[in-house]
Order: structure tokens, then sequence, then C-alpha cells
């Protein structure tokens, strides 16, 4: 027992030892760092003025670029093809305001859920679990074709206006495959439409045939017997149609372009870090200059023990 004992302490004594040591190395290293930092701090004095005198300048000669967030929707199943030419986007002299672009989808829960409704309680629970512990999975190339809306932010320089900016819908339009294809689904919206206001007309028509012939049971004349028609269930359906035809024709007022602007867009000022040159800029000069301090410090001690 008493040998346990004293293992024990041993044990605690090399513990509170190696704890001591450890803390003393650490003092140690702060302490270097600190003289090392106090020696030179009249050229980092020196290096801090300079930098935030040059970072002023250069930031008043230098223009700050703008931003644009652009709302729209994409038509004719065209999201691949969008997202693959803005993440192949480069500033050219077709468009020589903007500066990048990029593109994301604007996340909706409940058009994902909407789509895979098929699925069960189950399946849906495993489903809100992986977004939960995956959130790019909301805006990944598998699911972002299921939303109705998508951002496209652009980044214009200074004398860029909004025209110079949603010109770069225009890049869109140029793919006969697109083209044709939504000429091919606006042709069927409007095929549509009319068949459902055809419908329609002829529900009204119905309803006032059964109307008449109600009054005329009342005068003892002549009607037709529409007892067996379900009216409650007619009425549904009509406005079924009635509904169906309004978001039919919605879409068609934001579907005659394959990438339509649904917002009102304006140009904003965009500063970011790197704009604020007089605060990174002494920053990096100081940086720069205790890194060459380091690599110079152990240059000359490297130097010294291979000279001995």
């Amino acid at each position: 027992m008493a040998a346990k004992r004293a293992t024990n302490d041993i044990e605690l004594i090399d513990l509170k030892e190696g704890f001591k040591s450890g803390f003393n190395a650490l003092g140690m290293f702060v302490f270097r760092c600190l003289r090392f930092v106090l020696k030179r701090a009249l050229i980092l004095g020196i290096l801090l003025a300079a930098g935030i005198g040059l970072g002023l300048i250069w930031q008043l000669a230098t223009s700050a670029p703008k931003k644009v967030e652009l709302l729209v929707k994409l038509n004719a199943g065209s999201t691949a093809f969008v997202y693959h030419t803005l993440q192949e986007f480069e500033q050219t002299s077709e468009f020589p305001h903007i500066q990048s672009a990029e593109i994301e989808p604007v996340v909706d829960l409940s058009e994902i859920l909407e789509k895979f409704k098929v699925l069960d309680d189950e399946q849906i629970m495993m489903f809100l679990d992986e977004i939960n512990s995956s959130k790019p999975l909301l805006q990944s190339e598998a699911l972002r074709s299921n939303y109705e809306l998508h951002k496209i932010d652009l980044i214009v320089d200074d004398r860029a206006d909004l025209q110079d900016a949603t010109a770069i819908l225009d890049l869109f339009s140029r793919s006969e495959y697109y083209r044709n294809n939504l000429a091919q689904i606006q042709e069927i919206n409007t095929s549509q439409i009319e068949s459902n206001t055809f419908a329609v007309a002829q529900i009204d028509s119905l309803l006032l045939n059964i109307n008449r012939s109600l009054k005329d049971t009342k005068t003892g004349s002549a009607y037709i017997n529409y007892e067996d028609f379900d009216l409650a269930s007619l009425l549904r359906v009509k406005d079924s149609i009635i509904e169906k035809n309004k978001l039919l024709k919605t879409w068609d007022n934001v579907g005659t372009c394959l990438v339509c602007l649904v917002n009102s867009p304006k140009v904003r000022d965009y500063k970011s870090f790197f704009y604020y040159k007089a605060v990174w800029l002494p920053i990096l000069l100081i940086a720069g200059y205790l890194l060459f301090s380091v690599v110079l410090r152990f240059y000359h001690k490297t130097a010294s023990r291979i000279d001995e």
C-alpha cells in the first residue's frame, strides 16, 4: 500500500513539474515575442503610419464598385443552363461594366416538400434531418431546379447604371434550344388557358339552364330534370378551373422570357474588406516585415551554427 501511495505521489509530482515547465515555456515565448516587437516598435510605428497614409490615398483614388441584385424566374427548364453560363461568365467588351456575376436559389422549403409530396411522413422526416445536418443541400445542384426564384448578384463598376446590369439577361436568350422550348411551353400554356376558359363557359351555360329550369318549375312550364346533377361538385370544378387559369395567366405574364426579372433592382454601393485599404495595407506591411525579420533571424542562427 505504501509503495502504491508513493507511486501516486511521484506521478502527481511529475504532472505538476510538467505543467510548471509548460507554463514557464509559454511565459518565455510570450516574453520573447513582446521583446521582439518592442525592439522594433519604431519601425512598426513607421510602417503603421505609412500604411494608413498610403492606404487612404489609394482608397480615395480608387472608385468603389457597386452591387445589383436581380431576382429572376427561370423558365423552360433552363436552370442548369443559366447556372453554367453564369459560372463561366467573364468580363468582356460586351459587358464591360460587369465585373462578376453569381447566382443562387431563393430557398423555399415548402417548394421542395411540394415536389416530394409522394413521400410518406417517415421519409419526409429523414429528408428534413438530412437538411439540418447539411445546410448546403438545399442550395445543391440536385435541388436548385425545384425553386421558382433565383438571385443573381452582380458586381459592377462605379460608372454602371441599371441598364448596364440588366443587359446580362440578354445573354441567356441566345440559346436556340431553350428559345424553341419556351415557345412550345407558351403554346401549350395558351391552349390550356383557352380550353379552361371554354370549360368555365360550358359550366356557366349549364348552371344558367338549371336556373331557368327551376324557374319553369314554379310557372308549371316544361323543364329538364337536373336532379341527378351534383351542383356542389360542379361549382367546385368551376372554382378549381378558375384558380388554375389564374396561375397559368400569372405564369404567362412572367413566362415570356427565358430568364424573367421579377423585382425592381437598384444599384447600391458595394464596399468589401479590400476596399478599405487604410485598414489592410498597414496590416500587410507589418506582417510582411515581421515575417522577414523572423526569416532573417532564423537564417543568422542557422549560419552561426554551420560556421561553428
